[in-house]
C-alpha cells in the first residue's frame, strides 16, 4: 500500500518541506520557508510521491503468525524499538523547520512584497465615487434631465417623493408666447389697472408655469417702470402651480395690480423661469 506526500523546495536555501495541499491551495501558492524566511511560490517546486509503507499486510498465515513475539521479552523489545525509531524521526523532523503558509495580514505579490491596500481595493473605490458621482448628477441635475427626456418625471416623482425633494414640470421659456393681452386702467380708481393675457404652451409635454416680467414703457418704447408677476398670482382660483400646463394649451387670466404712479404710454410681456 502507498500513500502520496507533497513537497516543495525552497529556491533560496533547497531546503524541502512537506505541505498539506488544501493549505497551499487557500494560500495560492504563498509558502514561507521556515528556515530562511523566504517567501516563494510553492506550486513552482512542488512535487508528489508514494509512501511505501515499512510492512505489507499480504502473506501466508504462517509467516504472519511468526511475526508476533511469543513472550513478555520479545513484546518489551518489539515496543521499545518502535518507540525508539519514532523519536528519531520526529527529533529528525524538529531540526527541519517547516514552512509557514502566509495568512492574515495583507496578500503579497508573486515576489513576495506585501500589496498595498488601495491596489488591492482600486475596483472598489473607483466603483464607488462613480456611483456617488451619478447621484450627483441624476439627483442636483434633475430639472434640466426632466426638460431633455420629459418621461423621466415619473420616475423622479417615484424615487424623490418619499425623501421630500421636489420634482417640477420641465420649463423651458422660448416654449411660451403671449398670444394676446391688454392692459387698462380702472375708470373708478386711478391707482388700479386691469391686465388680461392668454399664455400658450407650445411643447409637445406639460410645462412649469413662467413668471412674468410687465415692462411700463414710454412714448419712445422704453422701459419706466415693471412688476413681476408670478404664477401664483394669475393662476385662476382652483388650479395649482404644480400642475403646470399640458403641452399645446393655453391659459387665460385676468389680473387686478396697483398702480406705481409713473404714466405709461405703453406695456410690454416678457415670459421668464427665475
Amino acid at each position: 500500500m502507498s500513500l502520496t506526500r507533497v513537497t516543495t523546495t525552497c529556491p533560496q536555501c533547497s531546503t524541502i518541506f512537506r505541505v498539506n495541499p488544501e493549505q497551499l491551495a487557500a494560500r495560492r501558492g504563498q509558502v514561507r520557508c521556515g528556515r530562511c524566511r523566504h517567501v516563494f511560490n510553492g506550486y513552482e517546486t512542488v512535487s508528489i510521491g508514494p509512501i511505501e509503507s515499512n510492512k505489507t499486510a499480504s502473506g501466508s498465515s504462517s509467516r504472519a503468525t511468526s511475526s508476533y513475539p511469543s513472550s513478555p521479552a520479545s513484546w518489551w523489545s518489539r515496543i521499545r524499538g518502535f518507540s525508539d525509531t519514532a523519536s528519531r524521526s520526529l527529533s529528525s523532523e524538529a531540526r527541519t523547520p517547516a514552512p509557514s503558509i502566509l495568512k492574515g495580514g495583507s496578500p503579497r505579490d508573486e515576489f513576495g512584497f506585501r500589496i498595498p491596500f488601495w491596489k488591492l481595493h482600486l475596483a472598489k473605490f473607483f466603483f464607488a465615487f462613480s456611483f456617488i458621482l451619478f447621484l450627483l448628477i441624476f439627483v442636483g441635475e434633475r430639472i434640466a434631465i426632466i426638460q431633455l427626456i420629459p418621461a423621466m418625471r415619473p420616475v423622479y416623482l417615484k424615487m424623490l417623493s418619499p425623501l421630500g425633494l421636489h420634482t417640477p414640470f420641465p420649463g423651458d421659456a422660448d416654449l411660451w408666447t403671449v398670444e394676446s393681452s391688454d392692459l387698462r386702467e380702472d375708470p373708478k380708481d386711478s391707482e388700479v389697472f386691469h391686465l388680461s393675457a392668454t399664455l400658450r404652451n407650445r411643447a409637445k409635454s406639460t410645462q412649469s408655469l413662467p413668471s412674468i416680467d410687465l415692462n411700463l414703457t414710454d412714448m419712445d418704447g422704453l422701459s419706466i417702470d415693471h412688476q413681476i408677476i408670478t404664477p401664483e398670482q394669475y393662476l385662476p382660483e382652483g388650479r395649482l402651480v404644480e400642475q403646470g400646463l399640458p403641452g399645446n394649451s393655453e391659459l387665460s387670466f385676468k389680473l387686478e395690480l396697483k398702480h406705481s404712479g409713473k404714466r405709461s404710454q405703453g406695456y410690454r410681456l416678457v415670459v421668464f423661469f427665475p
